[in-house]
C-alpha cells in the first residue's frame, strides 16, 4: 500500500466544490471562500477563540482571544464587541502585518465577517466605540504585562490603560466566560436565539 504525501492528503481533505474548509471543534466544516451564516456556530466561535492566544503567542504568559473579545466587551457592552475578533475562529489570530501584507486574508475574513454578523442579527460595520474599547484593551494588555513594549511602536499614541484587570484564563475558563457573556448581551439586547 502507498501513502500519498501529507500535503496531498491535506489538500483533498479541505477541498470541495465550495472551496476549502477548516474542520470546526463541532465537527462541522467551515468553507472560507463560501461562509454561510448558518454554519457559522456561537461554540465553534467560543472554542477557537479560548485556545488561541494573542498576539501569535508571543505574549508573557497566556491571554487567549476570548478573555481579551470580553474584556472588549466589558468595555463596551455590545455583541459586536464580543463578537470583533470572532473571523478568528477560523483563520487564526494573523498579526496585523500579515494581514496588511496578505490582501486575499483580509477578504476572507470580511467575508467570514459578515456571515457571522448576519448570524448574530448585528451590523458588520463597527461602530467607534467598538474600535476603542479594542484600543483600551491593547493599552491593557501592555500595561499588565502581558505584551513587551516592541522597539520602534508609538505607545503613546495608544488610550491610557484601563484599571480593569486581565486574568490570563485557562482554554476552558475563557471559553465559558465567551459563552456566558454572550448569553448575558443577548438577553441585554432583547433578542431572541436563533
Amino acid at each position: 500500500m502507498t501513502s500519498r504525501p501529507l500535503h496531498e492528503a491535506d489538500a483533498q481533505a479541505t477541498a470541495s466544490p465550495r472551496g476549502p474548509f477548516v474542520m470546526t471543534a463541532s465537527g462541522h466544516p467551515f468553507f472560507l471562500f463560501d461562509p454561510k451564516p448558518e454554519e457559522v456556530l456561537l461554540r465553534d466561535i467560543a472554542h477557537s477563540l479560548a485556545f488561541q492566544c494573542r498576539w501569535t503567542g508571543h505574549t508573557t504568559r497566556f491571554l487567549s482571544v476570548a478573555e481579551h473579545c470580553v474584556y472588549v466587551a466589558g468595555l463596551c457592552p455590545t455583541l459586536g464587541a464580543l463578537l470583533h475578533d470572532a473571523p478568528e475562529a477560523y483563520v487564526g489570530d494573523n498579526s496585523r502585518p500579515l494581514k496588511a501584507a496578505v490582501n486575499a486574508l483580509g477578504k476572507i475574513e470580511q467575508g467570514i465577517w459578515e456571515a457571522i454578523a448576519a448570524r448574530f442579527s448585528i451590523s458588520s460595520d463597527l461602530p467607534q466605540a467598538v474600535h476603542e474599547a479594542d484600543q483600551l484593551a491593547l493599552a491593557a494588555e501592555i500595561d499588565q504585562g502581558f505584551l513587551a513594549k516592541p522597539i520602534g511602536f508609538e505607545w503613546e499614541r495608544l488610550p491610557p490603560a484601563p484599571t480593569q484587570r486581565l486574568i490570563g484564563w485557562s482554554p476552558e475558563w475563557a471559553r465559558y466566560e465567551f459563552l456566558a457573556c454572550y448569553h448575558d448581551l443577548w438577553k441585554g439586547e432583547n433578542r431572541h436565539d436563533n
